[in-house]
């Protein structure tokens, strides 16, 4: 992608408009205090100004295309959480060229100012051991100081950027700009909010700003994704006018460059991959075995790092050394579905609890995780994923749009094709997670014996069906054990055995099963001359939607699923239960004649034996805000049978 841009954004050497000097900003020289609206007057920190300016610019000495960033923040602190929060300060430089200017104060509440000591500034790395933060501590803040700071950076250009405007902290004010020289026209839009940009044209430059108030802390809620709710802004650069009208970086443009770094198999890649195939008895007799076999294969004999070496994406090399990063794997499978025939296509989407693929905006830095879509089966694969087995895909990639990328050949010509669809999520029918119980009461009602067989399908299957067979037998027995004992804690087991817990099992088609017998006296409890069988508890513990804020978001699920549960009990000889009744609870919400969640529990009896059902699902990712106190009942009415305890007592 680098080395395509560079091209198209060297500034012309003749008719060069004189180069704008650079923007000078700065903060006031005498601070004043922040006024802190009195809806937010409770709140442990507001921030009242934060300010980002992106300008581009072309050098003055060899008319490259460059970036300066300035940031303005001014914080009002009002508890010692907040203090501790916020007077250490992180600068994010792992892209910068240089460092213009770090500088800080604090302002008391009696308007005490304390500059930053500029030799407190220390480098924080990253993972990689790279420059990540400049980091320092602010001095003489209290409660009810202003946190002021300003830093400018040179950075390296992108030509697609994205700037968070809303965290956990209310803002009074934000103002976003992003200048151009004049040729360069950049397109931006605001998500999560309604305010559109102005635009300022000079002779030399065009400016793009946002001016947004009032913007409220966005809070961490269940059943919504916190980074891909917060207000932000994405731009992308869309003209060169020194270069015409066309339209720069589009979606052609990124498949294009992607199936150049994908199908580039080199000499005698496609040669080799045949060999691999031949040598591993890789080709099936039909198309989805040929892929499974693959898959199969490759998943456990090749290793997938994140190194960037140009070895891990060659193909030859790739085979022979059994090592590859993420483009070289997926180069891996194209190759050997190219020597089989296997029509297939390249999809790059994002992750959608961090950032949704938004197909009407052409923005480059959706195009971060791979998947393959093999036409000739319908089905998904996540080629740098060794857990996942063909039909299924990292969860957060579905539900989502990506760019699919594919081969077509024109008589003797080859190109590539580029176009954005919806990746389709499983179904609730897919993934499930089933108890199927069965509990009788020894003499006197001390214990219970229980029957119990559970099975883990679907992405329920993949949180532990992948890695069982690399555990060792200790660590095999604790992990049943646990998943068991969510029932009874107190368990002691007479059997406990597993299905289906070979390597290269795919959960949907043979789902994670235990079955076990246990006695536990954990659901029996004796109240005077009754017993008190907690009846709720064996289905495990449920999540609690109890509203005490108003809920931001609407609801976005991580995949549609089910929960079946079948419990059968035996009322001890002499006995009756008093509020059986009390196991009905049915609660749903319609969409088009659908129900779409559910949770709804029954039971039948004959003579001494009661049959408890429970069903429950949620057969769609999304709910709006106006369906949002309906989804909450389906999902608090699981809690509520949690607390259903049955009271036993002589007739």
């Amino acid at each position: 992608m680098a080395a395509l841009c560079c091209v198209l954004f060297h500034a012309p050497a003749l008719g060069q408009e004189e180069v704008p000097a650079k923007i000078g900003y700065d903060w006031a020289e005498k601070p004043s205090r922040s006024q802190i609206p009195d809806k937010w007057a409770d709140e442990a920190a507001v921030i009242s100004y934060q300010y980002t300016h992106d300008n581009y610019r072309y050098s003055t000495d060899n008319l490259e295309l460059e970036l300066y960033t300035t940031v303005h923040r001014i914080v009002r602190v009002t508890n010692d959480d907040a203090v501790q929060r916020y007077n250490r300060i992180y600068v994010p430089v792992n892209d910068a060229l240089e460092i213009l200017e770090i500088k800080a104060r604090s302002i008391s509440p009696e308007g005490k100012v304390v500059e930053l000591d500029k030799n407190n500034i220390k480098e924080l790395s990253d993972d990689e051991g790279d420059a990540g933060y400049q980091i320092f501590a602010m001095e003489g803040v209290e409660i009810g100081s202003d946190i002021e700071y300003l830093y400018k950076l040179k950075r390296s250009p992108n030509y697609f950027g994205r700037e968070f405007i809303q965290a956990r902290t209310p803002v009074i004010k934000t103002l976003y700009t992003l200048s151009s020289p004049k040729n360069l026209v950049f397109e931006t839009k605001l998500y999560n909010g309604k305010v559109e940009p102005t635009e300022e044209k000079t002779e030399s430059e065009r400016t793009l700003s946002y001016v947004i108030e009032d913007i409220p802390m966005i809070n961490e809620e269940e059943f919504a994704f916190y980074t891909s709710n917060r207000m932000r802004i994405e731009y992308r650069l869309s003209y060169n006018l020194y270069s015409g009208k066309k339209r720069l970086l589009t979606w052609s443009d990124a498949a294009e460059r992607i199936y150049g770094l994908v199908y580039d198999f080199g000499k005698d890649g496609l040669k080799n991959a045949e060999k691999f195939i031949k040598k591993n008895k890789l080709e099936g007799s039909t198309p989805e075995e040929s892929v499974r076999r693959i898959e199969n294969f490759v998943k456990s004999n090749i290793a997938v790092t994140d190194v960037s070496r140009e070895d891990f994406a060659d193909l030859s090399s790739i085979l022979q050394n059994q090592y590859a990063n993420e483009r070289g794997i997926v180069k891996l499978y194209a190759a050997l579905f190219e020597v089989l025939g296997i029509r297939h296509s390249v999809v790059l989407t994002t992750d959608r609890s961090n950032i949704p693929f938004d197909p009407d905006f052409e923005s480059w830095n959706y195009l971060s995780d791979y998947i393959i879509y093999v036409n000739e089966v319908d089905k998904y694969l996540a080629p740098a994923n060794p857990e996942y087995r063909l039909g299924m895909i990292p969860a957060l990639n579905t539900h989502n749009y990506g760019l699919f990328i594919s081969q077509v050949k024109i008589g003797e010509t080859v190109t590539a094709v580029g176009n954005t669809r919806f990746i389709p999520a499983l179904t609730h029918e897919d993934s499930y997670d089933r108890l199927e119980i069965n509990v009788s009461f020894g003499e006197e009602m001390q214990e219970a014996e229980v029957a119990l067989d559970r099975t883990m399908a679907g992405y329920y299957g993949m949180l532990i069906q992948p890695y069982y067979p690399l555990l060792d037998e200790n660590q095999q027995r604790q992990v049943t054990e646990d998943l068991v004992k969510s029932s009874a804690e107190d368990a002691e087991f007479e059997k406990l055995d597993v299905e289906n817990v070979k390597p290269n099992t795919s959960p949907l088609k043979n789902p994670f099963i235990i079955h076990s017998k246990f006695s536990t006296k954990s659901l029996i409890e004796r109240a005077g001359n009754r017993y008190l069988f907690k009846l709720g508890e064996i289905i495990g513990p449920q999540v609690e939607m109890y509203q005490e804020k108003q809920r931001q978001n609407p609801v976005e699920n991580d995949f549609n699923r089910t929960y079946d549960r079948r419990i059968t009990f035996t009322i001890p000889e002499g006995y009756r239960v008093r509020n059986l009744d009390d196991i009905r609870i049915n609660h749903y919400l319609v969409e088009n004649g659908q129900k779409v969640f559910l949770f709804q529990s029954d039971y039948t009896q004959e003579g001494q034996q009661v049959h408890v059902t429970i069903d429950e699902f949620y057969s769609q990712i999304d709910c709006d805000m106006q369906n949002f106190e309906a989804f909450r009942k389906v999902v608090n009415a699981a809690a509520d049978f949690n607390k259903i305890t049955l009271v036993f007592e002589k007739i």
